[in-house]
């Protein structure tokens, strides 16, 4: 088997990047009304492909394993 990529999970907090949302909006002088109110306690799982990870990358327990394999 020759593995290819990683397929992980990790979870982000949505209201850090709302507040950073917030202060680059302040920043710019505009207003930005129509923003949704996120609960600062959940979070979001965010799920996307590592390809040809470097050989020092640790494998989480979530991690799926792309490999080519006859």
């Amino acid at each position: 088997m020759i593995p290819l990529g990683l397929y992980r999970t990790t979870k982000v907090n949505l209201m850090s990047y709302k507040d950073l949302d917030v202060k680059q909006t302040r920043k710019k002088g505009t207003s930005n009304s129509n923003q949704k109110n996120v609960d600062s306690s959940k979070f979001k799982s965010v799920k996307y492909v590592v390809t040809n990870p470097d050989g020092d990358t640790r494998l989480e327990k979530d991690d799926l394993v792309f490999v080519l394999a006859k």
